[in-house]
């Protein structure tokens, strides 16, 4: 799940290899997003609709490279 700031959260099962992953260095790695906050939505504008997958991989591909 995407937080209100961007953040990603990891739910239920799967959080020790979400973090063990980030620890040990894993550069990248494959996920599925199964929610995101209202106000990251509105914050930057994306779309509440099947168009607005795109603009959210790309806001999502921005904050990555930070």
């Amino acid at each position: 799940m995407i937080g209100k700031n961007g953040e990603i959260h990891k739910s239920n099962a799967g959080d020790h290899r979400f973090f063990t992953a980030r620890i040990i260095g894993v550069p990248t790695m494959l996920f599925t997003i199964k929610g995101v906050h209202k106000n990251f939505m509105e914050k930057h504008e994306i779309p509440y609709s099947y168009r607005g997958i795109d603009k959210l991989i790309q806001v999502i591909k921005s904050i990555e490279s930070k």
